[in-house]
């Protein structure tokens, strides 16, 4: 496992998946060239299966991705219910927080790819991700599960009036000081008019990737 790489499971070693993971029993099924992991509800009680990851995950962003079959998934009670593929993290005094989840559909679907990406508190005391079937019943498989880092595409401070030029077009802007470094300021005075910037990013850096976009405004 590579430094951005802090864990992935293929489920193809039966054999060693009970020293990773735990919770429901665990059922593989063969998917060529391997296995993928099967969980069966046939009730709407939840069945989960957790993985503990390593603590390198603290502090950092991360991208978990897997790929997802369903069959007969009843509708979800909740929209946090449903297939689960989550991270899960617990602070100092006890308490636990779920991240965002994959969003996987109600009924039958053929094999697809689920990613979700979520930000681990450098406090965090454990750190682990979950699969399974919540508050639904049906079979689901998932396979190809990988914990990465996330890392950040383009970066943006705009403290460099040089390299705002060259990557940013559209309207008139300005560089508005602000501690430590500059803003960038865009103006309108026409109400029906429009005022935007446009950047180019990188495409070869971007294809097959869910993106996060975050600033402050």
């Amino acid at each position: 496992v590579s430094n951005d790489v802090f864990f992935t499971e293929t489920f193809d070693a039966p054999a060693d998946i009970g020293s990773r993971w735990s919770g429901a029993p665990i059922t593989t099924e063969t998917r060529s060239p391997g296995h993928a992991l099967k969980i069966h509800n046939p009730s709407t009680q939840s069945t989960y299966l957790h993985a503990v990851l390593p603590p390198e995950v603290k502090g950092r962003r991360l991208v978990v991705r897997a790929l997802l079959r369903g069959e007969a998934i009843s509708a979800k009670p909740a929209p946090h219910n449903g297939v689960k593929l989550t991270l899960l993290y617990s602070l100092p005094g006890g308490s636990t927080y779920h991240t965002t989840q994959a969003d996987a559909a109600a009924g039958t679907f053929d094999w697809r790819d689920a990613c979700i990406q979520a930000e681990i508190p450098a406090n965090a005391v454990s750190v682990w991700v979950r699969v399974g079937l919540e508050a639904v019943s049906g079979t689901a498989w998932f396979d190809e599960l990988s914990v990465e880092a996330d890392p950040v595409v383009r970066e943006d401070t705009f403290d460099d009036a040089v390299l705002v030029s060259a990557r940013w077009s559209g309207a008139s802007y300005s560089l508005t000081a602000r501690t430590p470094g500059s803003a960038l300021s865009v103006s309108n005075s026409n109400a029906s008019a429009v005022a935007t910037l446009s950047s180019t990013l990188p495409i070869d850096a971007l294809r097959g990737r869910r993106l996060l976009l975050t600033g402050e405004v």
